[in-house]
């Protein structure tokens, strides 16, 4: 049931009770001095469904006021001292008594009485005429109806106010609410030459624990960092104004430091933000350990509108977030700048393949026992007006957009349409390779884009390679291995990019459906000079051989690297010793030279190609 449906279904039902009498009308407090007529009007009024409970006097009709908390009071309006008009008053400051239907009772039917009754705070006015008491009764009852309307629409009100003001989970001021908050304190803090502290506090991998564990869970853990800010606040709170705790986001938090001292003072609180984080959060029965983001602004140094204070500590917790930390930092003008350029390269980036701006180039696969080469890598180029952006750059920028996904799908297509392009050329058939981000396998769609490509351009199995790196394929294997089976079953080649940097383990090695361990080039790098990455090569590479895959080192940068690695049995390389990434005609090219004795290594001692691996007839 939504928030404002009970305050509806309560006024819907005073509506149809307005309609129907009732037999128990409710209680009437009736006031008069004249004992006859009293006794008359409460019997006359109790055979209509009123519970009547009587005062001869005003000193006794504000007392049964109190005790009895009546719905409606009639009142006389002459008697002796005080009169109806004063007592009327009298019960207006009452606790409860300033919106109890009060109907004046009187002989009097002047102008004058009637306007000092309502004067005096007086609901309605009913002229004394005997044996009207039907009248008199539904009178009333229409003031007790009436009344009961103005009190559940003023309590729906406050609710509403509470629901637009306040978040449903924490009852914590919600991100409207804290903004006319922050901006009330922002205008006195400039009235009054003060400073003005504000942290926003990102909660790290809420929407993972929240998927994993369920909504149930998040909530708790929700709720309990809620309790902990709050306590965190009160303890330090030794300034005259109140700080202030807000949830501005799903998983952010907003704390609000008026009257702010010293940088020093903004410091001691973030460390008792962070503290909040340091002990487990027990949810369903388990403990969790959380960590968080935060970021923090200063009024006036780091700014003086609510809007632009907000954004800043947004981009300092957004960049202790990058830095896959837990931690505060402060805002500096660097981060805007970043900021900005980050997202003019993601609006450059979404042109970026209707302007035809992206291009790949091709790295030849050698086979240092032939020296032929035996595949290829498309690796993708931007080439943005007169600048060549690095993958390394507006590769992430095209992960946090999502761009990933389009970009790769290019990809694809265009490496297919070459590898067709070149045997139509009648320059052979050569496998190709795509590097496929941990984005696309996350969001498990990347085997039908796969098979177009295939389909569109008549690929056959084996020609096509996806190289996935290890971190990549071993997150979520659940969700990543069915993917790489029906990639597999498409006749895609699988390739694990940059081994040895992940923590994959034999076992896994065996459940996944690959064909190729490529080292990475860190370790070739340092072959010649470190004893570990060398032993590291010879393990990957009885590993390859224990398991049937074949093996491409990559980074190969001299022939003494070249040796070494095929001293060790490696056959397949690649690098800058045989040839940087080149455009497609020149790769046309360094096909149509077929083998070199400068890419072949001398030692004779490399294996044959694995079943189905690099260099086999595919």
């Amino acid at each position: 049931m939504k928030p404002v449906e009970p305050a509806i279904a309560r006024l819907a039902a005073l509506a149809q009770e307005q309609e129907a009498p009732r037999l128990d009308e409710g209680t009437v407090l009736l006031v008069d001095d004249d004992g006859i007529v009293r006794m008359l009007t409460a019997a006359g009024l109790a055979e209509r469904g009123w519970r009547v409970i009587e005062a001869d006097c005003g000193a006794r009709a504000l007392e049964l006021f109190e005790r009895e908390r009546p719905q409606v009071i009639a009142l006389d309006a002459v008697m002796p001292d005080p009169d109806g008009f004063a007592i009327c008053e009298r019960l207006r400051r009452l606790p409860g008594g300033a919106h109890v239907p009060v109907v004046m009772l009187t002989g009097l039917d002047d102008e004058q009485s009637i306007g000092r009754a309502y004067d005096a705070g007086a609901t309605d006015f009913f002229v004394k005429t005997p044996g009207r008491w039907t009248l008199l009764s539904q009178r009333l009852r229409y003031l007790t109806r009436s009344s009961r309307v103005r009190e559940e629409l003023a309590r729906s009100q406050a609710e509403l106010l509470k629901l637009a003001n306040f978040d449903a989970l924490t009852a914590l001021p919600n991100r409207r609410h804290f903004h006319e908050i922050f901006g009330d304190e922002l205008q006195r803090a400039r009235a009054r030459d003060t400073r003005l502290g504000l942290l926003l506090v990102g909660v790290n991998r809420f929407r993972q624990i929240n998927d994993s564990l369920g909504p149930r869970a998040g909530d708790q853990l929700l709720l309990e960092i809620s309790r902990r800010l709050i306590e965190a606040l009160r303890r330090d709170d030794a300034t005259s104004r109140p700080r202030v705790v807000a949830r501005v986001g799903g998983d952010e938090f907003a704390l609000l430091l008026p009257d702010l001292k010293s940088e020093a003072e903004l410091d001691r609180v973030a460390a008792r933000a962070l503290d909040v984080f340091q002990q487990p959060f027990p949810v369903d029965g388990q403990e969790l350990f959380i960590t968080t983001s935060i970021g923090a602004v200063v009024f006036p140094a780091d700014g003086d509108e609510v809007d632009a204070l907000l954004g800043r500590s947004d981009l300092a917790m957004r960049a202790i977030e990058e830095q896959g930390g837990s931690g505060c930092l402060r805002y500096t003008e660097r981060m805007n700048t970043t900021r900005r350029a980050h997202w003019k390269l993601e609006s450059d980036l979404h042109r970026a393949i209707g302007l035809q701006q992206l291009r790949l180039l091709y790295q030849p696969k050698i086979d240092a026992a032939t020296g032929r080469i035996v595949g290829a890598e498309a690796l993708m180029r931007w080439q943005r007006d007169a600048e060549l952006v690095s993958p390394a750059v507006f590769i992430p920028a095209a992960e946090d957009s999502g761009l990933i996904v389009p970009i790769t799908e290019w990809a694809l297509g265009e490496a297919c349409r070459q590898l067709d392009a070149w045997h139509r050329a009648g320059l052979g058939r050569i496998p190709v390779s795509v590097n496929i981000s941990g984005f696309h396998l996350q969001r498990g769609n990347l085997t039908a884009p796969v098979k177009a490509c295939m389909q569109a351009f008549g690929i056959s199995p084996g020609l096509l390679e996806l190289e996935i790196t290890e971190t990549a394929m071993m997150r979520n294997l659940d969700v990543v291995l069915p993917q790489l089976r029906a990639l597999k079953a498409l006749g895609v080649v699988l390739s694990i990019d940059d081994f040895g940097t992940g923590y994959s383990s034999l076992a896994y090695l065996k459940r996944l459906p690959i064909d190729i361990l490529k080292i990475d080039r860190s370790f070739v790098g340092e072959l010649e000079t470190s004893r570990d990455s060398a032993a590291l090569v010879a393990a990957i590479m009885a590993m390859g051989q224990g398991l049937k895959l074949d093996v491409v080192a990559e980074g190969v940068e001299t022939p003494a690297q070249m040796q070494r690695l095929a001293d060790r049995g490696c056959r397949f390389m690649q690098g800058f010793l045989f040839s940087r990434p080149v455009p497609p005609d020149q790769f046309a090219q360094l096909l149509a030279q077929g083998s070199r004795s400068d890419w072949c290594a001398s030692a004779g001692q490399c294996p044959p190609p694995a079943d189905g691996g690099e260099g086999s007839d595919r």
